[in-house]
């Protein structure tokens, strides 16, 4: 079986906090066994961004445009292009251009762009894919909201639109969301293909020792019930939601504790300053702060879903969440909150899952009831698990992706034409810059 080459498209990437680079990390292995051979081109972050994800602005001495030395993620090559810090139409301007620039190089043609991050500026770059031949793929992972105005609503849903209509394929995550991407008028060709879960790797805990583990490094008692949730700090993830539950339930439940799993986006960024002292503020009121653990962004959470006792989600906008399937994996029941993109592949509620109103007060009292009944949590986690093996499998989507990669590179492979435009691949000297490395 012949390999493909396949250049991942994605402005932010490892050790960024992305959902989807994340994702999409976790999938180059076994695309890689599919004969799927991959190439990141990502960005460096903005200011806040690295912050928040723990990572040291190394890049400062380079100039806009420059390709920072590549470095290896899980044996895949990542090159990072030095974005400038403001201005988002520049960033996306630069990056577009050293895409298409990437994929010139004389000594690397790849077979088809596989593009996580889509704005409207990104489009005549895309055009520029096209002419060279070389397919695109998109991936829509999060779904976007509609203003009431019907004049604005028209002007989203051409911005929207545009760069849609301008890649060979669109990929999304579930049936609401293609829905979603249809009314918006895109014609371009899309497939379904849910987010695929690692089931050997999210799972339920084997041993006792391997759920005691995290516990015993967060200092919780081993029968203390765990609370958690995974994702970034953000008013977009409901923290806030959570944190007022948390207010009500902390005094009724006062051996419970909140697991919160994910970059602090309020600490981070300075236009979240109001968020954060909000979240404090509630904190505060709910006594018992030292019950509450901020963890950050982490490696292995698998190992903190093993050590919890119920799972909540209280987001306001999403695709597919993986957050959501992984804690299904991992057999706890799972508790969420209706947002914006809800897919029916999560099953139904009351059977996979409990869906509960954006309220505190009924969030706080389901989660009492879960937490003082052992029994009634136990079916929705045991039929959640059923559910992820049967039908969100990370194999199958591996699968579906590569069959699209493979169909998309034999249609427009025979046809690829490049020219040499004097632009060579990365070659660094010994001080790490590139050698007569041009401003992209």
């Amino acid at each position: 079986m012949s390999h493909i080459e396949l250049c991942l498209a994605s402005r932010s990437f490892y050790p960024v906090f992305s959902g989807v680079g994340l994702r999409f990390l976790r999938y180059l292995p076994g695309l890689k066994e599919r004969g799927i051979h991959t190439r990141v081109l990502t960005g460096t972050p903005i200011s806040h961004k690295a912050k928040s994800s723990g990572i040291d602005s190394a890049w400062q001495g380079y100039r806009p445009g420059d390709l920072l030395p590549p470095r290896m993620v899980d044996d895949v090559p990542v090159y990072t292009v030095r974005l400038p810090d403001t201005g988002v139409s520049r960033r996306v301007f630069i990056y577009g251009r050293t895409l298409a620039r990437f994929c010139k190089l004389p000594d690397y043609h790849p077979d088809l762009v596989q593009i996580l991050s889509l704005p409207l500026w990104a489009t005549p770059w895309l055009l520029e894919l096209r002419r060279l031949n070389i397919p695109t793929v998109f991936t829509y992972s999060l779904t976007q909201e509609l203003s009431s105005n019907p004049v604005k609503r028209n002007i989203q849903r051409l911005y929207q639109r545009l760069p849609l209509q301008t890649v060979d394929h669109v990929v999304v995550s579930s049936m609401v969301v293609r829905d979603r991407v249809e009314r918006l008028g895109v014609s371009t060709p899309m497939s379904v293909i849910p987010h695929g879960v690692d089931l050997k790797r999210f799972r339920p805990p084997a041993t006792n020792a391997e759920r005691q583990k995290m516990r015993q490094t967060l200092g919780i008692d081993e029968t203390a019930p765990i609370i958690v949730t995974v994702g970034g700090v953000s008013p977009r993830k409901g923290t806030d939601l959570l944190l007022s539950a948390w207010r009500q339930l902390a005094p009724k439940c006062p051996d419970s504790h909140l697991v919160i799993v994910g970059p602090r986006h309020d600490l981070a960024d300075s236009n979240l300053e109001w968020f954060r002292r909000k979240l404090q503020d509630l904190i505060s009121l709910s006594g018992a702060p030292d019950r509450i653990h901020f963890v950050g962004l982490v490696e292995n959470v698998e190992e903190y879903l093993q050590a919890a006792d119920l799972f909540v989600f209280t987001s306001l906008r999403e695709g597919m969440p993986n957050a959501v399937l992984e804690a299904m994996a991992t057999g706890l029941p799972v508790i969420t909150t209706p947002f914006l993109g809800f897919p029916d592949e999560f099953g139904r509620p009351g059977e996979q899952f409990f869906l509960i109103d954006r309220d505190p007060g009924s969030l706080a009292d389901l989660v009492e009831r879960l937490l003082q009944d052992k029994s009634l949590r136990a079916m929705p986690g045991q039929s959640g698990l059923r559910w992820v093996k049967s039908q969100m499998s990370l194999e199958t989507s591996l699968d579906q992706y590569a069959d699209l990669y493979r169909a998309l590179a034999g249609r427009y492979g025979a046809q690829k034409t490049r020219k040499d435009d004097g632009i060579s691949g990365p070659n660094h000297n010994a001080s790490g810059r590139e050698e007569n490395s041009p401003i992209w």
